[in-house]
């Protein structure tokens, strides 16, 4: 069962007393979940799923079993509808970015979205300001997505070098047990206070998707 609100549980990394962080609920989607073996090209498929589960938590409340979320291949026959896929890319394991994450979740939920284009990773720590609005007026987790790599933001914090609260997709627990808690998580480095210049790689184009409340 995918865990809920990790960053609240016991284990989890301390942020600064300033952060401001996600609100609402959500459950943690990784590598592995629901018995698949997404290793390798999954990443932003489970920060979807993640993202979604905050939207229809909001719906229906706090609480309660995991709400069931869209599987991969649900994300991938809406994006072939669209016309955003080329027929036949249902079932195939080709990586998806931001811009196809939005369509989905736009699609499927009703859940609004925008991205915050950069040239590269280093450029992220100037999206500071936009994610503290983001997570301050009740935004959802944030998909990271750079190079064919994905991480889930739950939150930043303003100091000197800025920095966010990475929670990261490809997490793999032994023989693909889902995680057991945050400690486990955090032990492996999937859940930590990173600097925003080191969430994405240097040289690759990389995109905020910032999605709101639209159920």
């Amino acid at each position: 069962m995918a865990l809920a609100d990790i960053h609240r549980a016991p284990g989890a990394p301390e942020g600064a007393p300033g952060a401001v962080l996600v609100r609402g609920s959500y459950d943690f989607y990784h590598f592995g979940c629901q018995g698949l073996d997404d290793r390798g090209w999954g990443c932003a498929y489970r920060s979807l799923q993640t993202i979604a589960s905050w939207a229809l938590r909001a719906e229906r409340g706090p609480g309660g079993p995991p709400p069931e979320v869209p599987a991969h291949r649900e994300v991938q026959e809406v994006l072939e509808r669209c016309g955003d896929k080329p027929a036949g890319f249902v079932g195939s394991r080709e990586w998806v970015g931001s811009f196809e994450l939005s369509l989905a979740l736009d699609a499927l939920l009703g859940v609004p979205s925008r991205i915050l284009p950069f040239n590269c990773g280093s450029e992220l720590p100037s999206a500071a300001a936009a994610l503290e609005r983001h997570f301050a007026g009740g935004g959802g987790p944030v998909m990271c997505g750079g190079g064919s790599a994905a991480v889930t933001l739950l939150g930043v914090d303003l100091g000197r070098a800025p920095r966010t609260l990475v929670l990261d997709p490809h997490f793999y627990g032994p023989g693909g047990v889902p995680a057991s808690g945050a400690a486990e998580v955090t032990a492996a480095g999937c859940l930590a206070w990173r600097r925003l210049d080191d969430i994405a790689p240097q040289g690759a184009h990389c995109n905020l998707l910032l999605p709101s409340r639209g159920l």
